[in-house]
């Protein structure tokens, strides 16, 4: 046993972990069925999304059988949010993709490469300087590898907290825009084309030409708002994760802080060199 536990056997455990990362744990964190959960919560966000950008192009169509152009600021903004919600889809897929390609990186080269370096360390640098900076360059690494793999899901799961929040206010508000789109295309499918005849259909479900367009521009206003939220939790938030984890890294493996060239004279080091003298006049 102790014969086993020399260092020149020690070697067998980085090797070990670099061929269980590669060909084990590498294929298990680059697989979608590991992180269920997190596909889960992103594929709501999509419904969710796909949802609003649809009701936004349906609230944009029936503003414009409405007679006058007074509504076509509020449609022309509604295509524009529709559009809008397709990049923010964009950005939800490729977080699905970033989830298996994080641990494919993370496990089957960067947890290797530090495995290497480890044996690099032991068998081949001999300055002792240089294994400090390569012990450091590796932990970093390390600790990269990790913040990598979870970087979307504990952002997917701040942004289910988020959009838990505002979830039953997303609802009535796409209720409110599809009634009031419901209201316009059948009055409009009833008048035939007749501007006289689609007013009186609109005072007839209780409401007037103004005030559908201060519902559509209340929807407006609703959607606009929404889509804010769910940019900042489904783009923002990654990019907030993802720069908190590599302050850890700094904070873990940066410590050593340069001084500034301008300080040297403060009276803190002035101090601190003139003990350093006299200690060294003392031992002389």
């Amino acid at each position: 046993m102790k014969k086993f536990l020399k260092p020149n056997w020690w070697y067998i455990i980085p090797v070990l972990i670099a061929v269980l990362s590669v060909t084990v744990v590498g294929n298990k964190m680059a697989s979608s069925s590991t992180y269920q959960g997190v596909v889960e919560i992103l594929e709501k966000q999509e419904r969710d999304v796909m949802t609003l950008s649809a009701t936004a192009a349906g609230a944009s169509a029936a503003i414009t059988l409405i007679p006058g152009d007074a509504g076509t600021p509020i449609a022309e903004q509604l295509a524009d949010l529709s559009t809008d919600f397709v990049y923010l889809l964009a950005v939800i897929v490729l977080e699905k993709y970033i989830m298996n390609i994080a641990g494919f990186i993370s496990f089957k080269l960067l947890i290797p490469l530090v495995c290497l370096l480890v044996l690099i360390i032991h068998f081949v640098i001999k300055d002792e300087s240089m294994k400090k900076k390569i012990r450091i360059m590796s932990a970093k690494i390390a600790a990269f590898a990790v913040c990598l793999v979870l970087v979307v899901p504990v952002s997917a799961y701040c942004t289910e907290f988020i959009n838990s929040t505002y979830e039953g206010s997303m609802n009535q508000m796409i209720e409110d825009a599809k009634n009031s789109t419901d209201t316009v295309k059948n009055s409009a499918e009833s008048a035939d084309g007749s501007e006289n005849v689609l007013k009186e259909m609109l005072q007839k479900a209780g409401i007037g030409i103004s005030s559908t367009l201060e519902q559509f521009k209340q929807s407006l206003t609703n959607i606009s708002r929404i889509f804010a939220y769910m940019l900042v939790s489904s783009c923002l938030i990654p990019v907030c994760v993802l720069f908190f984890f590599l302050w850890i890294i700094r904070l873990l493996f940066g410590l050593n802080i340069p001084i500034d060239q301008r300080f040297k004279g403060s009276d803190i080091l002035r101090n601190i060199n003139s003990k350093k003298e006299g200690k060294n006049s003392f031992e002389n």
